[in-house]
């Protein structure tokens, strides 16, 4: 028999929780993306659980991927008009331990190799798009997830044993000071853990 173990959680949502109360609870960490801090968003569970529906979701409830790219453009517009911003994205899929450049229009199969760096890790050669809007970063995201699903006959199975990454980068200088500051956000769609 196997042992007990005990969780704490922060907050647990019921089956009947939306996208947007789920977004809700993580919204406030756009805010840190743009003061400068590294943040991640990531579903984890089993397979089927809904973690891809959770970060992509059906177009008529968007998940947190859109919901997120939509705060983060609005917070820039609505609440620094003193501060500039440079938003770069890329997309990666990590499935059996080979790393995929997802944006890569010509070799999105080519296999990356992943670097440990000062504060995290790097793709050297990894596809960056800089975008302007969400529109933009919405129409990368659906080239990267159709790219993430070429290759494989059955598509859940492949996605569900593949990590993907939405790695967003939030470059800011201050208009009155010059301060510049450096954020990453990178939004996770975990590969399904059967070991929950």
């Amino acid at each position: 028999m196997g042992s007990t173990k005990s969780f704490e959680f922060d907050r647990v949502f019921s089956d009947t929780a939306t996208q947007g109360e789920v977004f809700e609870d993580v919204s406030q960490l756009v805010t840190s993306a743009l003061d400068g801090y590294n943040v991640c968003i990531f579903a984890y569970g089993q397979t089927g659980a809904g973690k891809t529906f959770t970060m992509e979701g059906p177009k008529e409830e968007p998940g947190i991927n859109y919901r997120t790219m939509k705060e983060l453009f609005r917070s820039i517009e609505d609440e620094r008009p003193d501060n500039s911003y440079d938003i770069t994205c890329s997309m990666v899929e990590i499935y059996n331990e080979a790393v995929h450049d997802l944006l890569n229009e010509t070799d999105h199969r080519k296999e990356m190799e992943l670097q440990s760096c000062k504060g995290g890790f790097s793709v050297p050669g990894l596809t960056e798009e800089k975008v302007l809007s969400p529109g933009q970063i919405f129409e990368i995201m659906a080239a990267g997830f159709k790219h993430r699903a070429v290759g494989c006959h059955d598509i859940n199975a492949h996605s569900s044993r593949s990590h993907c990454l939405l790695i967003v980068n939030v470059a800011g200088t201050n208009l009155s000071t010059g301060v510049r500051t450096h954020g990453k956000l990178t939004l996770c769609d975990l590969a399904g853990s059967e070991r929950v």
